[in-house]
């Protein structure tokens, strides 16, 4: 048989699964972004992001206020009446007066957005929409890594049944979108850590990569803030260490 005649059969399933895969990055991202499915109630989708992303908001409010990124204001800002305004599902005309810079972190997260509000000068109604966006979509391709190692590793069914947990998942769809939590950040350091080994294989030249990976990813979540950083720091060290002890290194 010519070969010409085998490749339509060969390269259809290639572009079946890509687009599957893209369908189910679509379904994660719609629905991270918008709660579009009702997994959980619009009330608690919007209290859970105003609560923590108001400290992100009160930053680019300032910035959009005072004309120019102000670095001795700090990175976040903590303002009670900007997480008012926020659970009410409303936005102030400017920068509320109660805000004071908030200490407790670096905030690489209010940095980059104050950047972007300086840079491009939005409403920052508007700045903060395409930037929660931009957060829903880095969370959705996260997923997406695990999702499809699972399909090379597990076949379709296995890699459809985590799609749907991770789309519907209320913790995910909560706080996937959110500019405080940095949920990707959450969770790459393990991600990373198992493509590593998957494409390397367990051994000594993988843990020398896997390693500075980690602990670059887990440096850049401190970054963004130190909450949930014993999760952070455990989940690729049990790999790391469970690679370590099959090598006998």
């Amino acid at each position: 048989m010519d070969v010409a005649q085998t490749l339509p059969v060969a390269v259809e399933p290639r572009i079946a699964v890509r687009m599957l895969l893209i369908l189910v990055f679509a379904v994660l991202l719609v629905n991270i972004r918008f709660n579009a499915f009702r997994t959980v109630s619009m009330d608690r989708f919007a209290n859970f992001q105003a609560d923590s992303q108001a400290l992100v908001d009160q930053k680019a409010y300032e910035v959009f206020t005072r004309g120019h990124l102000d670095p001795a204001r700090g990175f976040l800002v903590k303002s009670k009446t900007m997480e008012v305004e926020r659970i009410a599902e409303r936005f102030p005309a400017g920068a509320p007066a109660d805000g004071e810079i908030y200490r407790s972190q670096f905030g690489l997260q209010g940095a980059l957005v104050a950047m972007f509000q300086s840079m491009f000068r939005l409403r920052p109604a508007v700045t903060l929409s395409i930037c929660e966006t931009l957060m829903a979509a880095a969370t959705a391709g996260v997923l997406m890594l695990v999702i499809s190692g699972l399909l090379r590793r597990g076949g379709p069914f296995v890699a459809g049944v985590a799609s749907l947990a991770f789309a519907f998942n209320p913790i995910v769809v909560q706080a996937g979108r959110n500019l405080y939590w940095a949920i990707p950040l959450i969770m790459l350091p393990l991600v990373m850590c198992w493509r590593i080994y998957e494409a390397r294989g367990a051994g000594e030249s993988a843990l020398r990569t896997a390693f500075p990976v980690v602990m670059g990813l887990v440096f850049l979540k401190c970054l963004c803030g130190y909450e949930y950083i014993t999760c952070l720091c455990l989940g690729p060290a049990v790999a790391l260490a469970a690679v370590w002890a099959f090598g006998g290194f």
